[in-house]
């Protein structure tokens, strides 16, 4: 078996995790593919030494599109932002993506770093496969068309401006919604939980297939979240006196004016979390959101 191990080290706790991961997987006799930093990192501090094969399990790609073809399985290290980015490589290339968690939340982590042990049971096949549909977001303007990806979520928003921006959404051709607000959020039911939760929006279990619409403090008395079938298809305007910021899974993408118009509708492809543990998604809801 030939597991990518991806690992954030500005993460506290990523590198002792990292080491214990690639010691558990050494001994499971697992072949371990790392970015060719990470594995500068680990001989220039001479951290190969831990290993009694001084690391010759493990092998180093310079580009992540090939590392991810040569993989079978993808375990990440880190907060869910880590999940999610390595989360659309994996997409791209039909592969099943393992999180292991060392930041704050981690919804969509399937290991915490006291739980290793199950390692084991990753390498037995003792796993099942939780499939989440993904957003394919298409930007046009006169003369380019943008697309991408998200996991969570994608927000038009007012940016640095104190100015609210003026939003219409139209969907199914004759139906159109118009908005006087801080931003709008478009969601997947992963991202339900993420900002569009914190915005007001609902809860939507992962299995779900669905857009959640989520409106960021809207200037109206009747505005409320909406949620549309996952193959409708949505036609966003976004006017401003300045220009709006469109970011995805929480990274900044472009400005937006009024001569752009972005489609939103259901990916045809989906993000494979592997789960090796059977806890189920309102357990781990609470446990993740409960007051401290």
């Amino acid at each position: 078996m030939n597991v990518a191990v991806l690992p954030n080290l500005n993460r506290n706790k990523s590198l002792s995790c990292l080491l214990e991961v690639l010691e558990r997987l050494n001994k499971l006799d697992v072949s371990v593919l790392l970015m060719n930093e990470i594995y500068n990192f680990l001989v220039e501090n001479k951290y190969m030494k831990k290993f009694n094969n001084n690391g010759k399990f493990i092998e180093h790609y310079q580009d992540i599109d090939d590392l991810f073809k040569a993989c079978d399985i993808a375990l990440t290290i880190g907060g869910d932002g880590t999940i999610i980015n390595y989360a659309k490589h994996a997409a791209e290339n039909d592969k099943l993506i393992l999180g292991i968690n060392v930041g704050r939340l981690g919804f969509v982590a399937g290991l915490e770093p006291n739980e290793l042990d199950k390692l084991e049971e990753l390498v037995n096949g003792k796993y099942t496969i939780d499939k989440r549909m993904m957003l394919e977001i298409i930007i046009e303007d006169k003369l380019t068309t943008k697309r991408f990806y998200a996991l969570n979520d994608m927000v038009i928003s007012r940016g640095y401006s104190t100015k609210m921006i003026d939003v219409d959404v139209k969907f199914d051709e004759d139906n159109n919604i118009h908005y006087r607000a801080d931003g709008v959020i478009f969601s997947t039911p992963t991202g339900s939980s993420a900002y569009s939760l914190s915005a007001g929006g609902p809860i939507v279990e992962p299995n779900v297939e669905c857009v959640i619409l989520t409106p960021i403090c809207s200037h109206s008395l009747v505005s409320r979240p909406i949620i549309f079938n996952s193959k409708t298809n949505i036609l966003i305007t976004a006017f401003s006196e300045e220009n709006a910021i469109l970011s995805i899974d929480g990274i900044g993408v472009m400005d937006i004016t009024g001569g752009h118009q972005i489609k939103v509708t259901s990916a045809n492809r989906y993000v494979k979390l592997i789960k090796v543990k059977k806890d189920g998604f309102y357990n781990i809801l609470s446990s993740k959101l409960k007051p401290n």
